[in-house]
């Protein structure tokens, strides 16, 4: 008194319902870590530019310090000449005013060289943010590819399911006491 045997087609909806779970699974799962994916690399996202803003403004109040300092400089060699050529009463003139261009020019280019270092330092700033934000950019897993993939997993391992059962019954010669085994239909 045995069951009727799985058909083929059975056989076939078994491991077409084992593929759509399997796949239909994957898909869900995949989206859901493609979603947690990009949110945490949209968080770093703007960690790597709020950082990069903090540098890029300490970066320029160092430049301010250091030009204000150059000037100082500048100002104070100054004024030591001016006191220096009263002093001995050579005058304004001559040597004096040599000098006086020469504190100029070095004042001036003392300026231009923390000005420099300023664009240097924010184009190294900026390059290394761009790199962080590339580094964050990952492709994501194809939600599709990983159905397809995991619902050929799942045909298979339907069909295996299928063959097992009927493997149990002796496919040809089925038990009697075994509840079910697979038939072929021709």
């Amino acid at each position: 008194m045995g069951a009727e045997p799985i058909s083929l087609t059975t056989a076939l909806i078994i491991a077409g319902a084992s593929a759509a779970v399997s796949g239909g699974t994957a898909i869900t799962s995949t989206v859901l870590q493609n979603r947690a994916q990009q949110e945490a690399a949209d968080a770093q996202s703007a960690l790597a530019r709020q950082q990069a803003r903090q540098l890029m403004t300490v970066a320029q109040q160092k430049a301010q310090i250091e030009r204000g300092k150059k000037i100082n400089e500048g100002n104070l060699v100054r004024s030591r000449l001016r006191v220096a050529a009263g002093e001995s009463g050579i005058g304004y003139g001559g040597t004096f005013e040599a000098l006086m261009r020469q504190i100029d020019f070095d004042a001036s280019s003392n300026v231009a060289i923390v000005e420099q270092n300023l664009s240097n330092r924010l184009s190294s700033i900026r390059l290394g943010e761009a790199s962080q934000l590339a580094s964050l950019t990952a492709i994501p897993d194809s939600p599709i590819l990983a159905g397809l993939s995991s619902g050929v997993q799942g045909f298979s391992t339907g069909l295996s399911i299928a063959s097992a059962a009927g493997s149990l019954q002796g496919a040809d010669n089925p038990a009697p006491e075994a509840p079910f085994h697979i038939r072929r239909v021709e």
